[in-house]
């Protein structure tokens, strides 16, 4: 949701800290961690703890399932961003302003998505895998359409 968000809010990015914690390098083996492995300070950090990558053997750092998630969420603010750039060439050039219309209302971020609430916070998002997948696909569906303008 972190992407949908940051593109329906208008935000160009998000900080995200304490990518990677491995604890006292001296418990490092050649094979990995040693099983007196420390993941933080006594108390304020452990596996899953906003964690994003972890050491492996021979030091190579490995990607957590969140951090995948995070890829894969970058790809949801891909598709509202070129589609922006396809509409606002398809407007200025004065091609097709139906699907113009319907970019915008896209680029807007489908209400099965994200909803705007007078609540603390501002907004709801669904949890429902089957919407996120939909609104992709209106908003691939709407790329490939002003694609063929712009040729």
């Amino acid at each position: 949701m972190v992407s949908w968000l940051t593109w329906k809010y208008g935000k160009t990015g998000f900080l995200y800290c304490g990518v990677e914690y491995y604890g006292d390098p001296k418990e490092m083996t050649a094979e990995g961690p040693s099983s007196q492995y420390p993941v933080g300070p006594d108390g304020t950090a452990f596996n899953g703890d906003g964690t994003l990558c972890y050491w492996g053997p021979h030091f190579a750092f490995y990607p957590s399932i969140r951090l995948n998630a995070i890829r894969d969420g970058e790809e949801d603010y891909e598709y509202p961003a070129l589609l922006k750039g396809l509409a606002d060439r398809a407007e200025t050039a004065g091609k097709r302003p139906d699907l113009v219309t319907r970019a915008r209302k896209l680029l807007a971020v489908d209400e099965r998505v994200i909803r705007t609430t007078d609540g603390s916070p501002n907004f709801a998002y669904t949890l429902n895998e089957a919407d996120i997948l939909r609104a992709r696909h209106d908003l691939a569906e709407a790329i490939v359409a002003l694609e063929k303008v712009k040729r």
